[in-house]
């Protein structure tokens, strides 16, 4: 069993939008995670010309 298999069962639930804020809401992720954040280059240009399929 890997790190990650329980995470989103432990996870408390956010019932209301004010616990955004709360630290107590948020978890560390398991170490056998990665998280990968992508700017793709011309993306909102050719959303607002209705080519989401091309992005």
């Amino acid at each position: 069993m890997g790190l990650s298999d329980n995470f989103y069962q432990q996870l408390q639930p956010l019932n209301k939008f004010t616990h955004l804020a709360q630290d107590a809401y948020y978890q560390e992720l398991p170490d056998d995670w990665s998280v990968i954040i992508a700017d793709i280059s011309g993306s909102t240009q050719a959303i607002e010309v209705i080519a989401v399929c091309d992005v």
